[in-house]
């Protein structure tokens, strides 16, 4: 680690020193030319002299004098193996960089690599349920296939289906924390961050190595997960919820921002729909993505590779290469009108079958995807 990063990671430690007095201060450094050490030496009344309030001067002044967080933040860093990175890093993640006060330093375990221009954030409801599982399935292989990587919250619910899904398509996926690396949060979704980093991933946080999650931190992450990406898609989420958190910052950053419509009776769907009100972009499957970010990819897959880790689904969709009704799928495939119906408007959200006028189900001729 060298002097600049040390440095600039010294000053993020120190309480109540934030974002937009560190960008201060190494704006400063670059104006006057100065070195990193020259700061050390520096009392109140310099920092006040370029336009620092006292109290921030003295916060500063004192947070310098004191290094025993920084060295302890330092061995945990070795002891660790984990790379910090620093907003005057060159690897420092592009997207990133360019939004209104990006976090001045980033906790890196795994390889940004995986962060190219093409990266998209999808985040939802924790309660995501099995409509949410199968949105994300369908959407996502076709977008890892066009060299989309995928950045989430690793949090329960639909965060972990994106990550998974993306992980089993043999895609990248970046899973941004509301707590320091040490202190993994959700704890549950260990071997899935393992997974994360084993796979040519990241998993990185903006926080010091051993703080706990807070009610604060998790805008903070959302904060990030939107900035790191071209765009931030939200499969399920309540009208107030962090997903719908995350697409404000979004839109605030300049991204496009998508929204999957859902069932008018579910209050997972409130969120969406108010998006899609709102001037967010609808999905209804990949090719609605990509057209957005000028790709042409193709979105086609045969239904028994879609299908083929779905059985029931696979037996449903064969089903319906003739137009049939409700009772006959029942009837055929064994399962109650509940089932029959849930499988039946995934189906068609997905865009592989439609009703026709007499309210026969029928695979569509041409589908989206």
């Amino acid at each position: 680690m060298n002097m600049q990063q040390r440095f600039i990671l010294h000053l993020s430690l120190i309480p109540h020193v934030g974002p937009v007095a560190i960008q201060r201060v190494c704006s400063l450094q670059k104006k006057e030319n100065l070195s990193s050490d020259e700061f050390y030496q520096w009392n109140v009344s310099d920092f006040q002299s370029r336009g620092f309030s006292e109290k921030l001067a003295s916060l500063m002044v004192e947070g310098l004098a004191d290094r025993s967080k920084l060295e302890r933040e330092i061995r945990l860093l070795e002891n660790s193996k984990y790379a910090l990175v620093t907003i005057n890093d060159k690897c420092y993640p592009d997207l990133l960089r360019h939004i209104y006060l990006p976090p001045p330093v980033l906790y890196v375990r795994g390889s940004l690599e995986s962060l190219s221009e093409k990266s998209l954030s999808i985040v939802g409801a924790r309660r995501g349920d099995y409509y949410a599982r199968e949105v994300i399935h369908s959407i996502v292989p076709s977008l890892v296939e066009n060299g989309w990587a995928i950045v989430s919250g690793g949090a329960f619910g639909v965060d972990a289906m994106a990550h998974e899904c993306a992980l089993e398509c043999s895609g990248k996926t970046v899973g941004v924390l509301g707590s320091g690396l040490l202190r993994l949060y959700p704890y549950q979704h260990k071997k899935l961050f393992n997974r994360i980093c084993e796979k040519g991933g990241a998993v990185i946080s903006p926080f010091p190595l051993e703080q706990e999650p807070t009610k604060g931190s998790f805008p903070a992450r959302n904060r990030i997960i939107a900035g790191l990406t071209k765009g931030v898609l939200v499969v399920q989420a309540a009208q107030k919820s962090g997903a719908r958190i995350t697409a404000q910052f979004g839109l605030d950053q300049g991204k496009e921002v998508f929204a999957i419509p859902g069932a008018i009776t579910s209050s997972l769907s409130d969120g969406c729909h108010a998006l899609i009100r709102e001037g967010a972009h609808i999905v209804t499957g990949p090719k609605d993505i990509l057209d957005v970010f000028g790709e042409k990819g193709d979105c086609k897959q045969e239904s028994k590779e879609l299908f083929h880790d779905e059985p029931l689904k696979q037996k449903i969709y064969h089903q319906c290469k003739n137009a049939v009704s409700i009772d006959d799928i029942v009837d055929v495939v064994g399962i109650s009108s509940d089932q029959a119906y849930e499988y039946l408007f995934a189906l068609q959200v997905e865009g592989h079958i439609e009703q026709n006028f007499l309210g026969l189900f029928q695979c569509k001729t041409s589908r989206r995807f």
